[in-house]
């Protein structure tokens, strides 16, 4: 499957028409960016400035940046600023950022997209690779994290096995207090929660290198580490 580089383009055609035809030899989709939701389909964005008073519209983009996923930027524009670069990379506190002159060799921008697209498939491919993976027995109540074997109570494991459910995603308390004494209270067991999860994540840290992240005022999110 091709991978898919955002574009933006402001008032610059001339110059995205003359990169654009330097890429036939490279597997690449186009999507033109219209909006932000589109930035999580990419794996990469190129913006297209051309005037002085693009470099505005670069910089709402740039911050529009911050709380989505990490990206690679490349900014080609007709003129190089020193200033702008520096404020580019401190607008953009979640993106690698390059700036590139449109004269710059079409072969160096080509380089240099092909060497971060090969490097973040590269780093996907090792963090998956290095996961922790486990196994729930819930006749024993018993969680294998590799090759360590994990005994649990069993409200620990109901905790625990809702979690892994919903693993990178924060479980409310008012859900898990549900899930784990239905029909009761969520307002009086709150603190037997916090309970619950103290001696959770003692047995975890003593063995793994997973552990249960305190979201305040929201709940409890579970995260595998890398080794």
């Amino acid at each position: 499957m091709n991978e898919k580089l955002g574009i933006i383009e402001i008032n610059s055609a001339s110059i995205q028409e003359s990169l654009f035809n330097s890429f036939t030899n490279y597997q690449y989709e186009f999507i033109n960016i219209d909006n932000e939701e589109q930035l999580e389909e990419i794996a990469g964005l190129m913006i297209f400035a051309n005037q002085i008073v693009d470099y505005i519209e670069v910089c709402q983009w740039l911050v529009s940046l911050r709380n989505r996923k990490p990206l690679f930027v490349w900014i080609i524009c007709k003129d190089y600023d020193e200033n702008m670069k520096e404020l580019y990379c401190k607008l953009a506190t979640n993106a690698m950022i390059e700036v590139i002159q449109c004269e710059t060799n079409k072969q160096y921008l080509m380089t240099r997209i092909k060497q971060a697209i090969d490097f973040q498939k590269s780093l996907l491919s090792y963090k998956k690779e290095r996961e922790t993976t486990f196994h729930l027995d819930s006749k024993s109540l018993k969680v294998t994290i590799e090759d360590k074997e994990i005994y649990l109570t069993r409200t620990e494991f109901k905790l625990f096995a809702i979690l892994n459910d919903n693993i990178g995603d924060t479980v409310s308390y008012k859900i898990l207090i549900e899930r784990i004494w239905p029909g009761i209270s969520s307002k009086n067991y709150k603190y037997r929660l916090a309970n619950l999860v103290f001696h959770l994540r003692k047995k975890l840290r003593r063995q793994t290198n997973i552990d249960i992240q305190i979201i305040r005022t929201k709940g409890y999110l579970l995260k595998k580490e890398l080794h």
